[in-house]
């Protein structure tokens, strides 16, 4: 069950409103907000730091990278929980988010396995698709079919952390995500490319030294909630507008 709660009402709030909202979200509580991924980063840096010991078999350093990745999307879903409730005037905290998420592991199971089988899913559909536009001799159209397919997943399950940080199950997360979304796309356009910024920066300004990554975690640990907390805005001023069939998209650019 979701938990019942004053939400607050941003629908009439432009996109720069929301940034400018994140930002100062971001400002207010950075405390709790780097906290949470900070214990996300050290459990993962310690998983992986296991995964370099000589004598582990090839299936013991996948089931590492495994639990690495699980422990990251937890703290991803654990700070959009920290976010949302902040958002809604309540108290955050390291232990409330990570516990509220862990609480309800079963279904960030089914989360995890969602949203596997949705990637699975768009990327062989991608491949016949891109398959049919070289039988018809539009080969150079493949590729940007696929991105385009990959694109719409990825806007349909953006906001899919919130709903599940609110309570709903995963199902109902889901489709609330792809309905808001529909709502959203050129603010969550928009959101993609800010949480682009840190890969940028690691992939073209940081050398791969064990020194280069160590300041490209930082980096991500400092900005990641930033992005995080725009998409917190985007989710409410959705659940807003979806609450409210006289708003229109004119209105709110």
């Amino acid at each position: 069950m979701t938990e019942e709660r004053r939400r607050p009402d941003l629908t009439a709030w432009s996109t720069p409103d929301l940034l400018r909202g994140a930002l100062r979200l971001y400002r207010r509580n950075a405390p709790a907000f780097i906290g949470v991924l900070i214990v996300a980063f050290a459990g993962t840096a310690l998983i992986e730091g296991l995964s370099t010991l000589q004598g582990l078999t090839e299936s013991s350093r996948a089931f590492l990278s495994l639990v690495s990745a699980l422990v990251a999307g937890t703290g991803s879903l654990a700070l959009a929980r920290a976010i949302l409730r902040r958002l809604h005037g309540q108290p955050a905290s390291i232990g409330e988010s990570y516990s509220f998420i862990l609480e309800r592991l079963s279904g960030y199971l089914g989360l995890l396995l969602l949203t596997v089988a949705i990637a699975v899913g768009v990327g062989i559909a991608g491949f016949i698709v891109s398959g049919l536009f070289v039988g018809i001799g539009l080969g150079p159209l493949g590729l940007p079919a696929m991105l385009a397919m990959g694109a719409v997943a990825v806007l349909a399950l953006a906001l899919l952390p919130f709903g599940f940080a609110e309570g709903l199950p995963v199902l109902s997360a889901l489709e609330r995500s792809y309905t808001l979304a529909q709502r959203e796309w050129p603010a969550l356009l928009l959101n993609v490319v800010l949480y682009m910024i840190p890969f940028g920066i690691g992939f073209w300004l940081l050398p791969p030294t064990p020194a280069g990554t160590a300041l490209s975690m930082a980096i991500s640990v400092l900005y990641t909630p930033f992005p995080l907390a725009f998409l917190g805005t985007i989710y409410l001023r959705a659940l807003g507008a979806a609450a409210d069939p006289g708003s229109t998209e004119g209105e709110r650019t």
